[in-house]
């Protein structure tokens, strides 16, 4: 049977079709369709790179902040925190409890030394001043009773003080309680302040509150809540929220009042009972 013309061209369209549509629908469409996925694929991988990209510049935002923090906190610890030795007029909170127990009462001698050379800022008379507590002499309670460790996850000296009275004229008034706003090593709150009497003799009374914040990188014994580390400061590691235990300033003899830990007005001795050594039976071994 022969084939006419049109038919063999019929039959090859249709083959020729049947060809076509097979290298679509098993190459060139699945192909299509895959690049699309990659593209679509690339598109969210760049927007991700993107996204990396913005993190990693918040992440060195972040940094710098934070190491500008620490570099102004660490300037506020060496004016406003006391150092962490007893010779300068602080406390070595890492020593077992047997010698903290012996030198807390020192460290609160310097402390009222402290606070008496404060009460006589701006010239200033003192009619009634408040004394320092006396740490406890008791080795299981004197972290928490005197420090309040760890009722705060850092050791703290929280002196509620009460009334403080003194007589001057106004300036002189306005100095003295001023002046504990810039006191050295604690940081010092008044408040309910009242002026009696007749310019220039002025009485003033006044509530005080000192805060101290006690440097350590540890207690004894070693406690895992505290670390240590750089704290973003040169010549300063971190000790309780990144607190620095590079010494402060040095307080000597000269920058305290010489009367001692005792009166503010009179510079009577500290008072009876706090001792010069450890009670008996007690150790002295770091």
């Amino acid at each position: 049977m022969k084939l006419s013309g049109l038919t063999i061209i019929i039959i090859g369209a249709a083959f020729g079709l049947c060809v076509l549509l097979f290298a679509y629908f098993q190459m060139y469409g699945p192909n299509e369709t895959a690049a699309g996925y990659m593209t679509a694929y690339k598109v969210q991988l760049k927007e991700q790179a993107d996204k990396q990209k913005a993190a990693e510049a918040r992440v060195i935002k972040a940094k710098k902040l934070v190491a500008e923090a620490a570099q102004d906190w660490n300037k506020i610890v060496l004016l406003k925190t006391p150092s962490d030795n007893l010779a300068t007029g602080g406390i070595n909170i890492m020593e077992n409890d047997y010698q903290l127990v012996v030198d807390s009462p020192k460290y609160r001698n310097s402390a009222q030394r402290a606070v008496n050379a404060q009460l006589h800022a701006g010239g200033v008379k003192i009619v009634s001043a408040p004394q320092l507590p006396i740490p406890s002499m008791n080795e299981k309670d004197i972290l928490a009773s005197y420090y309040n460790w760890p009722a705060y996850n850092f050791p703290v000296v929280l002196w509620e003080l009460g009334q403080v009275t003194v007589t001057g004229n106004y300036d002189q008034i306005m100095k003295n309680v001023r002046a504990w706003s810039s006191m050295p090593h604690y940081l010092a709150v008044v408040d309910g302040l009242r002026l009696d009497g007749t310019s220039p003799n002025l009485t003033a009374t006044y509530n005080l509150t000192i805060v101290g914040f006690i440097r350590a990188k540890t207690i004894y014994p070693s406690d895992p809540r505290i670390g240590g580390g750089s704290a973003g400061s040169s010549g300063s590691t971190s000790g309780f929220g990144g607190m620095g235990t590079g010494g402060g300033p040095n307080v000597g003899a000269a920058g305290m009042n010489p009367a001692g830990g005792g009166n503010p007005m009179t510079g009577n001795a500290p008072p009876a009972g706090i001792p010069g050594g450890p009670p008996p039976g007690m150790g002295m071994g770091r």
